[in-house]
């Protein structure tokens, strides 16, 4: 008896079903952001998506592992502006160990592409208020953002602080100097608009960037020198 031929895949259906997915996670990523994991409804999260409310536990299993979702899809985004780099960045100091001088170069570079990442686009800006809430009242999420970047960030933060000052990196002050060097990356994402109406701009220009790299710099060289 010769076989059935195999269907062919619904390839709208695949991708009505990406959509779906899509739109919830986008629907997460700004009620999560604005209310918070507990006071979000799966009923505000259909309405705001179109999509059914049973499509969140077919999609997500549960309201909570939406949320983890929308983590991911921040820590992803992440991951394609600087995970290239950064995991050069690590293997090459596996490797070698750069005069303190270059260290501070490398450094400088470092911030300068994060700057860029949370500062330059307006996508971060939907970031802001779920990272300021993990950070604030960190969930069983607040693992994604910390081991798969966060972590690496500042592992690679302070080897760099230790090369450049002689302090060793496993030291409190090594790793206070570079929270308060990375926290001054983080205040442009979080108070963007403190910062808009500062400057009586509409958005940040590549001119408005060039002057946040340069300030990071200063800040870097009085900090470390």
């Amino acid at each position: 008896m010769p076989l059935e031929p195999i269907d062919k895949p619904d390839t709208d259906r695949m991708s009505r079903r990406g959509e779906k997915r899509y739109a919830l996670i986008m629907a997460g990523l700004k009620l999560f952001g604005r209310n918070g994991l507990d006071a979000t409804t799966t009923r505000m999260l259909s309405e705001e998506s179109g999509a059914n409310i049973a499509a969140i536990p077919y999609y997500f299993g549960s309201k909570e592992g939406l949320y983890r979702a929308v983590v991911e899809y921040i820590t992803d985004r992440i991951e394609d502006s600087i995970g290239n780099s950064l995991k050069e960045l690590e293997q090459s100091l596996k490797t070698a160990t750069p005069a303190p001088a270059q260290a501070l170069v490398i450094y400088k570079s470092l911030m300068a592409n994060l700057a860029t990442l949370l500062v330059e686009s307006d996508e971060p800006k939907a970031w802001a208020q779920i990272i300021m809430r993990e950070q604030a009242n960190p969930t069983e999420a607040y693992d994604i953002f910390h081991d798969r970047h966060m972590k690496r960030i500042l592992h690679v933060s302070h080897r760099l602080i230790s090369i450049i000052t002689g302090i060793d990196a496993k030291s409190s002050e090594v790793k206070i100097r570079a929270h308060a060097l990375f926290g001054q990356i983080l205040g442009f994402l979080v108070s963007r608009e403190t910062l808009l109406r500062s400057l009586k701009a509409k958005k940040l220009t590549k001119a408005h960037l060039q002057e946040v790299h340069r300030v990071l710099a200063l800040h870097i060289d009085a900090c470390l020198g």
